[in-house]
């Protein structure tokens, strides 16, 4: 690993694993600094504007919306006069 306060250097890469690990490789691809997070599953990283690195784990989502079709709608006002 890189001793802290080491710059990194133009030709290093950095990313974002399948298994939620964030890793730094040097130009021959050896890993010299990683999150940790192996196994969380982290989809997405952000920094943000305090400077936080910050890793988001996708946990749920509600669905998509989709616009009623015509016929819902015409079966709800039919119910409503009723």
């Amino acid at each position: 690993m890189v001793a802290q306060g080491t710059p990194v250097q133009v030709n290093y890469s950095a990313t974002l694993l399948t298994d939620g690990n964030f890793v730094v490789e040097n130009a021959a691809g050896a890993g010299i600094w990683s999150t940790g997070t192996y196994g969380t599953n982290a989809t997405s990283i952000y920094m943000q504007d305090d400077g936080n690195l910050v890793l988001y784990v996708f946990k749920w989502q509600a669905g998509t919306y989709a616009t009623p079709s015509h016929s819902c709608r015409r079966r709800r006002q039919k119910r409503r006069r009723t």
